[in-house]
């Protein structure tokens, strides 16, 4: 800001915690992105961006107010309920009971990979992985969609104690993130 360089900046992080994220938006990142990211979710919100950039440009609206936007919209980037819309065939109640119980799974999963993983217990993680992984797919979560398939393949041999931490803090971060977002749908 003192700058006066305009130039927009995207987060790329692994911590899809919300109040990571505020923080980020607070501090004027313009957006983020969750690791490992898609080629066409990271050219969404590029575009969100530039086009927010010129929203500010011929309009004089709050700064946090444009972050809380920003923040929406970011999370609902991160799925897509058009799988289960096509399925639905236009009936909304459909859809809104796949929501809830993708709802309930995920947090009932996101509680069984994190208690899993305190303990070690690989052969859990990699059921519940497996278990949650059709969920994730109708929901279009992309950015899951490789770390889901990871986690159910997982191989403590080949892979490290960091890196399955890692797996399991994404998946439950954005998990918590897009329930969340659901909550208001």
């Amino acid at each position: 800001e003192k700058l006066k360089i305009k130039t927009p900046i995207i987060a790329l992080t692994a911590n899809a915690f919300k109040h990571d994220i505020e923080l980020y938006l607070n501090q004027g990142m313009n957006d983020f992105i969750t690791k490992p990211y898609d080629e066409q979710d990271f050219f969404r919100i590029i575009e969100h961006v530039l086009n927010t950039e010129e929203t500010l440009k011929s309009s004089n609206v709050d700064i946090i107010g444009i972050n809380t936007n920003i923040l929406k919209e970011s999370v609902k980037g991160l799925y897509d309920l058009g799988i289960i819309e096509n399925m639905s065939r236009g009936n909304q109640a459909f859809v809104q009971k796949m929501i809830k119980i993708f709802i309930s799974l995920s947090r009932e999963n996101t509680d069984l990979l994190k208690n899993a993983l305190q303990v070690k217990d690989i052969q859990t993680i990699r059921k519940t992985a497996h278990k949650i992984k059709p969920s994730i797919d109708q929901m279009g979560i992309i950015s899951l969609k490789e770390i889901v398939r990871k986690l159910e393949n997982f191989d403590s041999e080949t892979s490290d104690d960091l890196e399955l931490k890692n797996m399991v803090d994404q998946l439950s971060n954005t998990l918590t993130l897009i329930t969340d977002d659901l909550e208001n749908v």
